[in-house]
C-alpha cells in the first residue's frame, strides 16, 4: 500500500509551519539574473541524493536525468540511481489511478507493457525522453516527505543535455505538479510562493503551502488569475497599466501578463517597448545620463551611463534610484505594485557604472514578466483560489531568517554521468540551422505565446560567450515551453 507522509524537524522551526490539516516549508532558491539566468531549487531524493532543478512556472512538468540514461549531459549532479531507493516504482498503467497521472505529470503514453512514457520536444530543437515514476521526494530542506510522480529521462537533446542545472521543477498550473500533488495528498494547501533577491545577489526563497513570515510578511495585493485554454499551464493575470515615474506607457486593459519565473528578462508588445524607452530616454537624459555601447556589440542592448557633465556624481547599484524612475504597474482588481529601477535594469557586464535594460519588445500582444521584474517582491501563487498575492519585499531577510543559508553545496551524488558533451559550436550551428528554419512557422501560430524570447534567441545563438549560450538555452528551451507538435 502507498503511503504519503509528511516529516518534520524534532523542534519547531520557523522554516516548517503547520496546522492540524497543512503545512508548508521553505526552502532557499539559487541563480537569479546574475550568471545563468536561471532560479534552481533542491529536489532530494532517496540515500540523500539531490538534484537542482530550474524553477519554472511556466511549465507543468518534472524530470531529472536518472541511471541508465542513454544520452544525458553532465549536469551540476549525477544521475539519479533509483537503486537506492526502496520505494521506488514506474508508473503501472493496469491501474486506472496511474494512466490517469501519466497523462496529467507528463502528458505521457501508456504503453503496452504498462509503462508510461513521455517525450517533451521544445521549439528550438530540444528534447527530454523518459517513463513517468514514483519515489519519496524531500522538499522544503526535509521538512516535507511525500511521494511524487515525475519524469525519469532517459535522453536528452541539444539545450537541456548541455544545462548545468539537473532538470525542470514545475510550478505552473495543473493537476499533477509538485504543489497540486502535495496538496491532492492534504499536505499543504495548493499555495507556493517566491521572493528572488535583488541587485548583486543571487537566490531567494521559495515557499510550499501557506507559509507564515509572521511580522517580516508584507501586506499582499492580490489580483485574479486568468485561464489560457491554448497555454492552461500558465499563470496568466489581466494589467491594466504601465507607468514610469509619473508618465502613463499605455493602459493595458487588452493585454494578459504571463508570470514566468523561467525567463530571465521581460517582454512586452512593441507598441508598450517604444513607449517605455522613449520615455526612460527623456528621463534618463534629464538626470545627466547618456546612451552608452553595451557589453557585446552583436546585441543591441540599451544600456545608460553617466555623461561627461555629470562625471562628479556616482551611478552604482546603491544609488541607481536616485537616476532612474520606479516602474508602476497595475492589475485587475486595484493592484497597484511600485518597483524600483532593478525590476528593469541590470548592471552592464563589462562597464561598473553603467546599467542596461532588461525589458525587451515582443512581436505579439502578451507581456511575458521574467524574473528580473519580480526581484524584491514577493509573489504569492495561491492556485487553491485562483489568485496571485504581490508585494515589495527585502527578499534577502526573507532568504536568511527562513531557510538554512548554508553555501552551495558540492555534488555528491554517486551516479556519474556517461558520455561526453557536443562541442558548443556545434550546438549553436544546429540551434541556428533548426531556427531559420521554423521561424517563419512560429510567428505565424497563434499557440506560440513566447515568440518574443524565440526572436530573441537567434540573435544570441550567434554570441559565442558562455553565460549568452546559458540565456539561449533558458530562455528557449526550458522557458518557451513550446511544444514542436503544438505548432500548425
Amino acid at each position: 500500500m502507498r503511503r504519503t507522509t509528511i516529516e518534520r524537524d524534532a523542534r519547531p522551526s520557523a522554516r516548517a509551519r503547520s496546522t492540524a490539516a497543512t503545512a508548508s516549508a521553505a526552502t532557499r532558491l539559487r541563480g537569479g539574473v546574475l550568471g545563468t539566468g536561471t532560479l534552481v531549487a533542491e529536489y532530494a531524493l532517496a540515500d540523500g541524493q539531490t538534484y537542482d532543478l530550474i524553477v519554472d512556472t511556466g511549465s507543468a512538468r518534472t524530470y531529472v536525468p536518472c541511471k541508465g540514461c542513454a544520452r544525458c549531459g553532465e549536469h551540476a549532479h549525477g544521475y539519479y540511481d533509483y537503486d537506492r531507493s526502496m520505494e521506488f516504482e514506474r508508473l503501472d498503467c493496469g491501474e486506472a489511478s496511474d494512466a490517469t497521472l501519466c497523462e496529467e505529470t507528463m502528458k505521457g503514453t501508456c504503453q503496452s507493457d504498462g509503462r508510461c512514457s513521455y517525450v517533451v520536444s521544445y521549439a528550438e530543437g530540444s528534447s527530454s525522453r523518459g517513463y513517468v515514476v514514483r519515489d519519496r521526494v524531500r522538499l522544503g530542506e526535509g521538512t516535507l516527505s511525500a511521494m511524487l510522480a515525475f519524469g525519469c529521462e532517459e535522453a536528452e537533446t541539444n539545450a537541456i543535455y548541455e544545462q548545468k542545472a539537473d532538470g525542470l521543477f514545475g510550478f505552473g498550473r495543473g493537476t499533477a505538479t509538485v504543489h497540486a500533488q502535495l496538496a491532492s495528498a492534504g499536505l499543504i494547501e495548493n499555495v507556493f510562493s517566491f521572493c528572488v533577491e535583488g541587485f548583486g545577489a543571487n537566490g531567494g526563497v521559495l515557499t510550499l503551502g501557506r507559509f507564515d513570515f509572521g511580522a517580516d510578511a508584507p501586506a499582499l495585493a492580490r489580483t485574479p488569475l486568468v485561464a489560457d485554454p491554448a497555454n492552461p499551464a500558465f499563470h496568466n493575470v489581466r494589467t491594466s497599466s504601465w507607468k514610469l515615474g509619473d508618465s502613463l506607457i499605455e493602459h493595458l486593459n487588452s493585454y494578459t501578463t504571463t508570470l514566468d519565473s523561467g525567463t530571465t528578462f521581460t517582454f512586452v508588445p512593441r507598441s508598450v517597448w517604444v513607449s517605455f524607452k522613449t520615455r526612460l530616454d527623456t528621463q534618463a537624459t534629464q538626470a545627466g545620463l547618456e546612451i552608452v555601447a553595451g557589453p557585446d556589440p552583436q546585441y543591441d542592448d540599451v544600456c545608460y551611463g553617466v555623461s561627461a557633465a555629470a562625471m562628479n556624481m556616482t551611478l552604482s547599484q546603491s544609488t541607481v534610484s536616485e537616476w532612474f524612475p520606479p516602474l508602476t504597474i497595475a492589475y485587475e482588481g486595484g493592484v497597484s505594485l511600485t518597483l524600483g529601477p532593478e525590476n528593469y535594469l541590470f548592471a552592464h557586464e563589462t562597464n561598473s557604472a553603467a546599467f542596461c535594460v532588461g525589458i525587451f519588445a515582443n512581436p505579439n500582444n502578451q507581456i511575458l514578466l521574467g524574473q528580473i521584474t519580480m526581484r524584491d517582491t514577493l509573489m504569492e501563487f495561491d492556485v487553491a483560489n485562483s489568485r496571485v498575492g504581490m508585494a515589495p519585499a527585502n527578499c534577502r531577510r526573507l532568504r536568511e531568517k527562513y531557510t538554512h543559508d548554508s553555501p552551495e553545496p558540492t555534488p555528491s551524488n554517486s551516479s556519474t554521468p556517461s558520455g561526453g558533451g557536443d562541442a558548443l559550436t556545434e550546438v549553436f550551428v544546429s540551434l541556428g540551422a533548426l531556427i531559420v528554419a521554423i521561424i517563419g512557422v512560429c510567428f505565424g501560430s497563434k499557440k506560440l505565446q513566447r515568440s518574443d524570447v524565440f526572436a530573441n534567441a537567434f540573435t544570441w545563438a550567434s554570441r559565442g560567450n558562455e553565460r549568452q549560450w546559458q540565456r539561449l538555452e533558458d530562455d528557449v528551451s526550458i522557458d518557451a515551453q513550446i511544444e514542436m507538435s503544438d505548432m500548425p
